[in-house]
């Protein structure tokens, strides 16, 4: 094998395994913003990674251009989806309030209908003596 079949197998596999530890994830995790989380951070970077390994193996100066440019999109897309997809999930659920210690977007929800909000949850303080 050859130097650049080398650096292709070395940048694919990587990708691979970065992808095959985000699905292990998304079968461990405990709830659907966890899972989004791990989607999101990790598939850019084993898509980008096999991405990498493709353009070294075939090796054109077109296609190099072609890479980077889908790296560089995959790389401003990849993680704003995944935040507007858990944004979503948030702001339609609320059985993630009792895992929060400070919700910034408490005032954010909407009802169904979107016309009132609905009031954040309030947390009672013990009182001192």
């Amino acid at each position: 094998m050859t130097t650049l079949e080398w650096l292709t197998l070395v940048f694919a596999a990587a990708g691979v395994l970065v992808m095959l530890l985000s699905s292990v994830g998304l079968l461990r995790l405990r709830d659907v913003l966890a899972r989004t989380h791990a989607a999101g951070l990790t598939t850019s970077l084993g898509v980008g990674l096999v991405l990498v390994g493709a353009g070294i193996y075939f090796w054109d100066r077109q296609l190099l251009w072609r890479v980077a440019v889908l790296i560089g999109l995959l790389y401003l897309t990849g993680p704003v989806a995944s935040t507007a997809i858990g944004r979503a999930i948030y702001l339609t659920t609320r059985k993630y309030d009792r895992h929060l210690w400070y919700d910034d977007m408490a005032g954010h929800r909407r009802t169904a209908a979107g016309d009132k909000p609905i009031p954040a949850p309030t947390t009672k303080k013990k009182k001192t003596r």
